[in-house]
């Protein structure tokens, strides 16, 4: 839908938006092509409430290969716990699940909600983490750029978020409010969680592209997945200073994307003499006449 004399920029790149999507009218771009590249995304999140962060449901694959390694460990490689129990009866443990047709049902429910989730009851997004945490550390053993997908990389941030949450509050939390708080972050950290998972999609289709290597050009996917990681950190020390929790709690979650922002900053450094004016999508025409790109 057409927005003449908007002042949002792109949720994509760094041009002006000029119109937003119709769906939801919470998404701008700047064209068709950017929107595009961030409806596979997108669609899990348009039409359903703003305010609550939801996550795509498995598809056909991901269930199957789950299915393939229910009967294993409950724990993952770097839990160090033990659970005495198999994956299949920890996820069916949950309240309101029970058995693993249940499972298999919330795993692939719609994600769209059209009014607020009581996290008493709402178990469908730590299902889904509990899932494509193992499915993580499934394809961590096969070629891992080829099956992974946006929503399988942002269990990481999800995850890390919801444990700085949990394990920081003091008093500590029962088993069952620990539980309950993947909801609750799913609430607090709802338009974070929204920008990751847009920066999960543009790292994703950077490797793809398999442009990644230095590129003599203004606009590359290198370029966008650190625009995205900006607009991520700095998301994340405004939600932080809003947030009710704890320093150490907020201490915890900017220590846990330091690594990653190191990563981030090597990849940028030999590559910021070659980047002028704003970003743009790397399949542009414009971008396609700006410069040489190798690789």
């Amino acid at each position: 839908m057409k927005t003449p004399g908007s002042k949002q920029q792109c949720a994509l790149c760094e041009l002006p938006a000029v119109s937003r999507c119709g769906g939801c009218r919470n998404m701008w771009f700047c064209s068709e092509l950017c929107q595009k590249t961030l409806w596979p995304v997108h669609k899990t999140l348009c039409g359903g409430d703003p305010r609550y962060f939801r996550q795509a449901p498995l598809t056909d694959k991901e269930l199957r290969d789950v299915e393939a390694v229910k009967e294993t460990d409950a724990c993952h490689g770097d839990c160090g716990c033990d659970h005495g129990v198999n994956f299949r009866e920890n996820m069916c443990a949950y309240p309101g699940v029970g058995t693993w047709e249940n499972a298999r049902k919330i795993l692939q429910s719609s994600p769209k909600i059209l009014e607020k989730p009581d996290p008493r009851t709402d178990y469908r997004e730590l299902c889904l983490l509990d899932v494509r945490r193992k499915l993580r550390e499934v394809y961590s053993t096969t070629d891992r750029e080829r099956v992974a997908t946006p929503w399988i990389e942002i269990e990481w941030y999800f995850n890390t978020a919801n444990w700085a949450l949990t394990r920081n509050r003091q008093p500590e939390y029962s088993r069952a409010e620990e539980m309950q708080m993947t909801a609750v972050a799913a609430q607090a950290l709802n338009d974070w969680l929204r920008q990751a998972i847009i920066y999960c999609q543009v790292a994703d289709l950077g490797m793809k592209h398999a442009s990644m290597m230095v590129q003599f050009s203004s606009h590359t996917w290198v370029r966008l997945v650190c625009v995205h990681w900006d607009r991520l950190d700095k998301l994340l020390d405004k939600l932080l200073d809003e947030a009710k929790i704890t320093a150490r709690a907020k201490e915890e979650k900017r220590g846990q994307m330091t690594q990653k922002r190191n990563a981030l900053e090597n990849m940028r450094q030999p590559r910021l003499m070659f980047w002028r004016g704003l970003a743009r999508h790397p399949d542009s025409a414009e971008a396609k006449s700006s410069g040489l790109t190798l690789g």
